[in-house]
């Protein structure tokens, strides 16, 4: 895995100015597992990361993906690193509309303070795509209503140890 892995970047990648590279379905159980207890020092090296709530409920109980997921989510945004969601309205690759947990999801996406929230199958091959960005858009629109930036902010400033020339950059981008 690691030989091709690095192939694949090294060889591929660089050649063709690939800006971002996901990793994710590990090999092996242990891989996850391993990942879930070492988060804290997982965060220090990728750029950015994505948490899928169906990979965190291969081997965390259901009962505990969400807190998994909203503590990582906070120690992304504290470390400065981009955090995307991804398959939060899976409903809608057959359906007009999303579930009601599903709109719930979004929302809670963006008042958690995820950078971007991923659609995929929705839209690559949903009978509804132009609709499901529509209606995430909105969700998405209503939740930033209320979700109140400028505190957030000034909150995350006082506690963060990176630079406030680093932290300009970081509202920037």
């Amino acid at each position: 895995m690691y030989h091709c892995t690095h192939h694949v970047i090294s060889i591929w990648g660089v050649k063709n100015k690939i800006d971002f590279l996901s990793l994710s379905y590990t090999r092996h159980a242990e891989d996850v597992r391993q990942g879930l207890t070492h988060f804290d020092e997982i965060l220090r090296e990728p750029d950015g990361i994505i948490l899928s709530r169906g990979n965190l409920g291969i081997d965390l109980p259901p009962e505990k993906v969400f807190l998994f997921r909203k503590s990582a989510l906070y120690k992304c945004n504290m470390a400065g690193k981009p955090v995307v969601l991804p398959r939060v309205v899976d409903s809608m690759t057959d359906n007009l509309r999303p579930t009601r947990a599903e709109a719930t999801d979004v929302a809670n996406a963006v008042l958690d303070g995820s950078d971007a929230i991923l659609l995929g199958v929705e839209t690559l091959r949903g009978l509804y795509p132009i609709e499901t960005i529509s209606t995430f858009g909105r969700i998405c629109s209503e939740a930033e209503k209320v979700f109140n930036q400028d505190l957030y902010w000034q909150c995350y400033r006082k506690i963060s140890s990176i630079p406030d020339s680093m932290l300009l950059l970081l509202l920037i981008i």
